[in-house]
C-alpha cells in the first residue's frame, strides 16, 4: 500500500507520476500507475513539498529516479507476482486460468494474441495454393497486437483517469476553499453594518439594510 504520511505530515494528493516520454503516436503525456507522486502537507517547519513512491509498499524519496530501481526490489511487489504466477502456473495445470491475471499470463507466456500476417506471409502460401484467392489478391496486412500492448495502453488509461480524478479533487478543495473565504468576507461585512449601524443610531439616523453599500 502506498505511503499515506511521511515524517509524519499526511499525504494530500496521490497521483501517477508522468513518464519522461510522451505517447509516440499521439504525443499525449505517459504516466506510471506503479510510480506515484505525493503532495506531502506542511508541517514539522517544512512546507508542502512533493515526493515520490511506490504502489506497492510505503517506500518514499524525493528523487523520482529512485522509484524505478526500487520497483525491481520492492518485496510486497514480488510477493504478489510471485503468488500470481503460482496460481497462474496452478490453473494451467487444471487445464484453465485458475485466477491468474491477464499480466500474469503475459509475463509468463509473452506470445502475441494476434500473429502479424505480412504480404510476404500471404505471397508464399499463394505459391503453395494454399491461401484464399481473395486475400491473396488482396495481399492484407493485419497490425501486431499483444496482450502486452494492450495491457500498457490499459495501464496508460488507468493513469490517465486517476490524473483526471485528482485535478478534480483538487478543483473541489478549491472550490470549497473560495466558498469558505467568501462566507467570512460576508460574515466581517455584516459585523461592520452591525457597528455603523449602532453609530447611525446614535446620531438619530435610520440603519442602513443588509443590501446597502459601505462606502
Amino acid at each position: 500500500m502506498t505511503a499515506t504520511h511521511v515524517d509524519g505530515r499526511a499525504v494530500i494528493m496521490d497521483v501517477p507520476m508522468r513518464a519522461r516520454v510522451n505517447n509516440r503516436g499521439t504525443g499525449e503525456p505517459l504516466y506510471l500507475v506503479q510510480s506515484r507522486e505525493l503532495l506531502v502537507e506542511a508541517g514539522n517547519g517544512r512546507p508542502e513539498e512533493t515526493y515520490y513512491g511506490c504502489l506497492h509498499c510505503t517506500y518514499t524519496s524525493l528523487n523520482p529516479m529512485s522509484i524505478r530501481p526500487h520497483l525491481g526490489n520492492c518485496k510486497v511487489k514480488k510477493a504478489k507476482e510471485q503468488d500470481a504466477k503460482d496460481r497462474a502456473t496452478k490453473g494451467r495445470g487444471a487445464g484453465r486460468s485458475g485466477g491468474a491475471t491477464l499480466a500474469d499470463v503475459v509475463a509468463d507466456t509473452q506470445r502475441p494474441v494476434i500473429r502479424e500476417v505480412t504480404q510476404g506471409h500471404w505471397a508464399e502460401a499463394a505459391k503453395r495454393g494454399s491461401a484464399p484467392a481473395a486475400v491473396s489478391a488482396k495481399k492484407s496486412l493485419m497490425p501486431t497486437i499483444t496482450v502486452e500492448g494492450i495491457l500498457r495502453r490499459l495501464e496508460e488509461l488507468q493513469g490517465e483517469n486517476e490524473k483526471l480524478r485528482a485535478e478534480s479533487r483538487q478543483l473541489k478543495a478549491r472550490t470549497a476553499k473560495l466558498e469558505g473565504q467568501l462566507t467570512d468576507v460576508r460574515n466581517e461585512r455584516n459585523v461592520y453594518l452591525g457597528e455603523i449601524n449602532r453609530f447611525r443610531k446614535m446620531l438619530g439616523q435610520e440603519p442602513l439594510k443588509a443590501g446597502a453599500a459601505l462606502n
